[in-house]
């Protein structure tokens, strides 16, 4: 998706380069610029103002950032960038936490700075005499859930996250502070000396920074309490906003394996993943955008089989129970997940059963009978004596 953001006052941030360009923007960087290399000794330089008016700041009174520098990705020719050199408007060269160059197997440079309010110059240069465009993002030092905010969350987060290597489907790159390719204790402890630190000012107006309400993205016609079809896919359906109908950023994956992007459907309310479900349980995660580039995150555990279970009722003579009575079936490996109905005709199917144990129980809607029985999902019929 491209964004390209022309002003960037309602961040607090003022930048000033020549020449800027379009580019993709991430969708969770507080700033975000680009430029061109044209030979090697020259030296891009933008005014960057961190107003305390416009950032909450951490305990230290100061704001974290992490600059990533790289290569534009349209570029035929790539340039190796340079670390980012930080100065005060009194041109001292600020000490970085961090200063990477080529990380995580990659061309792209990273620095980390803690600024105070005040006025910096940020220096772009290139490195092995390279020459081309390059794109520079910021982000907040630590913004793991990339919210505009630093805080506990975030630190679950990366401790969630503990070990997760770079091209591993659980990666996050806002976890990964230092964009060495691998989540790890520093990198929490960066989100935990930089938290506090929060965007404020412009939030209230700006759309990318509005949280959707509890419950917009959720799964349609499936639900982890109940097994489903192995068949039909998944359905996620999006409400108060519209997906960003870019399959290549939406990311579907389903026991481990992500879904290729062209068995994706997007549509404005509607993502489908054309699958087909395991029998059992099945781990299912999402992870997309919105058309203001809010990032989406969903995760279940959903049950599925091919099985029908016929459960009759009888009576203590062994005749058809024909009373009213309510009759359930947990599945034998997680008694929360099941199905249910009601019968008066003493007979009640269930689909969609996993071929594994299924406990089976019925109790009489007048408060009388009960039974119980133990089945597998592939035996077609059982039967309960109401007692």
């Amino acid at each position: 998706m491209l964004r390209v953001r022309t002003s960037i006052q309602s961040l607090g941030l003022a930048a000033f380069l020549v020449a800027p360009i379009a580019h993709a923007q991430s969708p969770e960087s507080v700033v975000s610029f680009a430029g061109t290399i044209s030979h090697r000794q020259q030296a891009d330089r933008f005014t960057f103002e961190v107003r305390a008016g416009a950032f909450q700041l951490n305990s230290r009174g100061a704001v974290d950032f992490v600059f990533v520098v790289r290569a534009d990705s349209s570029a035929l020719m790539p340039v190796d960038p340079a670390p980012l050199v930080v100065e005060t408007a009194g041109s001292q060269i600020v000490a970085p936490v961090v200063s990477s160059r080529d990380v995580a197997a990659s061309l792209a440079s990273v620095s980390i700075a803690s600024l105070k309010p005040g006025t910096y110059t940020v220096i772009a240069r290139s490195e092995r005499d390279t020459t081309g465009a390059y794109v520079v993002d910021g982000y907040l030092a630590g913004d793991a859930d990339r919210d505009l905010e630093v805080g506990a969350a975030d630190v679950r987060l990366i401790a969630s996250l503990d070990g997760v290597r770079k091209g591993e489907e659980a990666y996050v790159a806002s976890a990964d502070v230092d964009r060495n390719g691998l989540i790890d204790a520093p990198d929490r402890r960066r989100a935990q000396a930089n938290a506090g630190a929060k965007v404020v000012e412009g939030r209230a107006a700006s759309e990318l920074d509005t949280s959707l309400p509890p419950g917009a993205l959720a799964l349609a016609g499936r639900s982890p309490d109940a097994p489903g079809s192995p068949t039909g896919g998944l359905k996620f359906a999006l409400a108060g906003s519209e997906f960003d109908n870019t399959p290549a950023e939406t990311v579907v994956v389903v026991n481990g394996v992500r879904v290729p992007a062209e068995r994706l459907t997007i549509s404005p309310h509607l993502l489908t993943a054309d699958v087909v479900l395991n029998d059992g349980p099945n781990e299912i995660s999402l992870k997309a955008y919105d058309v203001v580039g809010r990032p989406l995150f969903h995760q279940a555990t959903l049950w599925a089989g091919s099985c029908r279970l016929r459960v009759d009722l009888i009576d203590a003579e062994g005749r058809a129970f024909t009373r009213p009575a309510s009759v359930v079936a947990a599945l034998g490996d997680n008694r929360n997940v099941g199905a249910e109905g009601l019968t008066a005709a003493g007979t009640i199917t269930f689909s969609n059963l996993p071929r594994g144990a299924v406990a089976v129980g019925a109790r009489a809607i007048d408060g009388g009978e009960s039974g119980t029985a133990a089945a597998l999902g592939s035996d077609g019929v059982v039967t309960i004596r109401m007692r």
